[in-house]
């Protein structure tokens, strides 16, 4: 056997210490970090008859979206 099998056979085969304790680690890529964005629209309160009609609409339109599941006593 030559001078370097020799070296590597006992390098692997004497004490566990020698070899790193990660071998086969690799690097992770690095992660993009991304800032949070909140985007809402500007709340509107209405009163009255502007909030009466207001939900009538939105009713009516969910009414009609499921007006099969409803059935024929559905508004």
């Amino acid at each position: 056997m030559s001078r370097t099998n020799i070296s590597f056979a006992a390098a692997f085969s004497s004490s566990p210490q020698l070899l790193p304790k990660w071998p086969c680690r690799l690097a992770k890529p690095a992660r993009v970090q991304r800032r949070l964005v909140v985007r809402a629209d500007v709340k509107v309160i209405s009163t009255g008859e502007a909030c009466r009609r207001g939900l009538a609409a939105g009713i009516d339109k969910l009414a009609d979206a499921v007006a099969v599941t409803l059935g024929p006593k559905g508004r």
